[in-house]
């Protein structure tokens, strides 16, 4: 009998020490987690929130980085892109998943 490798998930790539990843994110009184869909200035589409994102500088010639990462874009077409996080425009509110029987 042959033992195989249990498959695992995919845990994306290691990020630097220097970065602090949050799962969620406070934009005025709403609470953004992963899955909440939102709209950014400047860009169509409908993007859905993933994480929140700061770097601290490695020297003290560099200023802090922040960022939220987001999947989404124009119907049809769906992208990984990062905005900064004064560029959110609104939330949307989260629609109910139908069940097909």
């Amino acid at each position: 009998m042959v033992m195989t490798r249990r498959r695992t998930g995919y845990a994306g790539l290691p990020h630097p020490d220097n970065w602090h990843v949050e799962p969620s994110f406070q934009h005025g009184r709403q609470h953004l987690t992963p899955g909440t869909p939102i709209k950014i200035r400047g860009e169509r589409g409908v993007f859905i929130f993933q994480r929140h994102v700061i770097t601290e500088p490695r020297d003290r010639r560099r200023r802090r980085a922040e960022w939220i990462d987001v999947i989404g874009g124009t119907p049809g077409v769906v992208m990984y892109r990062s905005f900064r996080p004064e560029r959110i425009g609104r939330v949307l509110r989260r629609r109910p998943v139908k069940t097909v029987r």
